[in-house]
């Protein structure tokens, strides 16, 4: 067999298998695809009764246990308790003295109706306290650490020490940052837990 024989022979090896390759990967894939939505639909089907099933578990579980002893045992506070203390604690002590008593509306989502009225009365006296309009001050407070200093869920009662780091700012300058601790009381009105007392230690 001359040498150009030898070349066509082996040229012709592997045009043909690249031939068969692509005709496997087209068989494979493309008829694969096809026929996907058949594989598919079945695995979708069993899952509706899976979901109905877990609903159905959940709702006895609720029946027949109180809420407060599915979300935690006695000894592990539920995170919406230290949630809400510590957003409530960061937004009650962040404020400016060119906004007005409207920064403060939002507190009121957090908050029992003894709380919100009391809220009302602070407002005004955090508002006077700051000094004048004419030069903008600033208080930044952040959480830095959430303790939860009494609980008894079935009661629906909480208490909770936030720890604020608090920055004052002045004209633009930064002026000292403390470190403060707000103590707060909370309740249970239903699935939510709202604060109902707050005071600065």
């Amino acid at each position: 067999m001359t040498p150009q024989q030898r070349q066509f022979v082996l040229l012709a090896l592997v045009v043909t298998s690249a031939v068969v390759i692509g005709l496997i990967i087209y068989f494979l894939v493309f008829l694969g695809l096809s026929r996907q939505p058949q594989i598919v639909s079945p695995a979708v089907t069993p899952t509706s009764p899976e979901a109905a099933r877990i609903t159905n578990i959940q709702s006895v579980a609720t029946d027949n246990q109180p809420p407060a002893a599915v979300v935690a045992p006695d000894n592990q506070p539920p995170a919406d308790v230290t949630v809400v203390a510590r957003t409530f604690a960061a937004r009650y002590a962040t404020y400016a003295n060119q906004a007005g008593a409207d920064q403060f509306d939002d507190l009121a989502l957090f908050a029992t109706k003894k709380m919100q009225t009391w809220l009302s009365a602070d407002t005004t006296q955090t508002l006077s306290d700051l000094p004048d309009p004419a030069t903008a001050y600033v208080m930044t407070s952040q959480a830095v650490a959430v303790k939860v200093s009494q609980l008894d869920q079935a009661a629906g009662r909480a208490v909770v020490v936030v720890s604020l780091r608090r920055a004052a700012e002045s004209g633009g300058e930064p002026l000292a940052v403390v470190n403060k601790d707000l103590r707060l009381s909370l309740v249970r009105a239903g699935a939510r837990w709202l604060v109902d007392e707050a005071a600065w230690q």
